[in-house]
């Protein structure tokens, strides 16, 4: 099976007291998987001694995509692993505190899904605690469940993002696992890889931190602010981000009202939220004679005539 392949190791001289990130990023070729399990090659892969990880890859009996994360030393220990695909909105996690047998992810990806394309783009992520025997106790405030520990925590911290005077310490795996966007910036020869920084210019700070804390902790309380979530929106769409976009959406939907549905529409329509565009549209549909005679409502439509025509289709099927 032949894949491509990149691999990462941060954090060696916390092995021992704090988690170890290891990732591999893989094409999957789909028609030379069977229903038996075919192991990733992982020739430029990096474990921690003496535990060698083992990832594989089958077809289930309904059709759908198995990935199997295994390791060669059947000690108990502690991780957490994700399962993430570039360019899809699948991802899976799993906290493990006392593994010791090979962890199946059954039916990531369904048989329907799966017909349909030739290859995957994935993404593991192990966050290795270490074997049971061998991790130090820690005291219980230092560290939270899943990545909220490391939310602009400078500890293993191995990229920065720079907005204004303002530095923020992240961690490449993460931002990669998450959004399509970063991964590629990480994964290929451009400026910011090699330097280990990006200059963000037209994100303003608490918005990136909004969505930083989204990636780390998935706390989205912050999207309970209209203007907030619009902005989080629109860096999600740019960064593709979209299990973030999906959450923006959501709230968006659930606190529209007559006085900030256009300008909810406009942004939605901008920055192609499908979901929340048709949503608008149908909400403006049931609430036209309060809309219509609104300035913003004749400014937005003579901009976006588009919108009109969907919004008087809309109404009119009422």
């Amino acid at each position: 099976m032949e894949m491509e392949v990149s691999g990462g190791e941060c954090g060696d001289r916390f092995a021992r007291k704090r988690p170890t990130s290891f990732w591999i990023v893989e094409w999957i070729q789909i028609k030379e998987l069977t229903t038996e399990w075919i192991e990733f090659k992982k020739s430029n892969i990096k474990s921690p001694d003496p535990c060698d990880f083992i990832y594989s890859a089958r077809i289930n009996n309904r059709n759908g995509l198995d990935i199997q994360v295994g390791k060669k030393n059947a000690k108990p220990a502690k991780a957490n692993i994700t399962v993430s695909f570039i360019d899809m909105s699948v991802d899976r996690m799993v906290r493990l505190d006392d593994w010791t047998e090979d962890y199946c992810f059954w039916n990531v990806i369904k048989a329907n899904v799966l017909r349909e394309i030739d290859r995957v783009h994935i993404m593991v992520l192990n966050v290795w605690y270490g074997f049971i025997d061998e991790i130090p106790p820690l005291p219980a405030h230092q560290m939270g469940p899943g990545f909220e520990y490391f939310y602009l925590n400078e500890e293993l911290s191995d990229f920065k993002i720079i907005i204004g005077e303002e530095s923020l310490p992240v961690h490449k795996f993460l931002l990669a696992a998450s959004s399509r966007e970063f991964l590629k910036m990480f994964i290929t020869p451009m400026k910011e890889s090699q330097e280990n920084r990006v200059v963000i210019e037209d994100i303003e700070l608490p918005v990136m931190k909004e969505v930083l804390r989204y990636i780390y902790t998935h706390d989205a309380r912050a999207l309970d602010d209209v203007q907030m979530a619009l902005s989080v929106l629109i860096v999600a769409e740019k960064y593709g981000l979209e299990s973030l976009k999906h959450v923006c959406q959501n709230q968006l939907c659930k606190q529209l009202n007559i006085d900030n549905a256009l300008l909810i529409l406009d942004v939605a329509d901008m920055y192609n939220a499908v979901q929340l565009r048709k949503f608008t549209i149908n909400f403006l549909s049931e609430n036209k004679k309060k809309i219509v005679s609104r300035s913003d409502f004749k400014d937005l439509y003579h901009k976006k005539p588009e919108l009109l025509f969907d919004f008087i289709t809309m109404a009119l099927g009422k």
